[in-house]
């Protein structure tokens, strides 16, 4: 497996534009998005970063470091690939 099969299979899509692969992480609450935050893993430069939508709470900060936590592991896990 590669690393662009293993983060495809994870849910992510290649954007194009800015040539690395991309993930929106969603929090519901009583069935409504409430907080979104755009995950990206760039290959060509081996990092991950996050486009959070606005903070402006605790709970917002709480899913901001979920969604931090899931695209460090798939990171991390993505890099074991070829």
């Amino acid at each position: 497996m590669t690393k662009q099969e293993y983060l495809e299979s994870k849910g992510y899509i290649y954007n194009s534009e800015e040539h690395c692969y991309k993930k929106v992480f969603s929090f519901e609450k009583d069935g409504n998005i409430k907080y979104l935050v755009i995950g990206f893993i760039d290959l060509k430069y081996s990092v991950f970063y996050l486009y959070p939508d606005s903070i402006d709470n605790q709970e917002d900060i709480d899913n901001l470091q979920i969604a931090f936590n899931n695209l460090k592991q798939d990171f991390e896990e993505c890099m074991k690939y070829e």
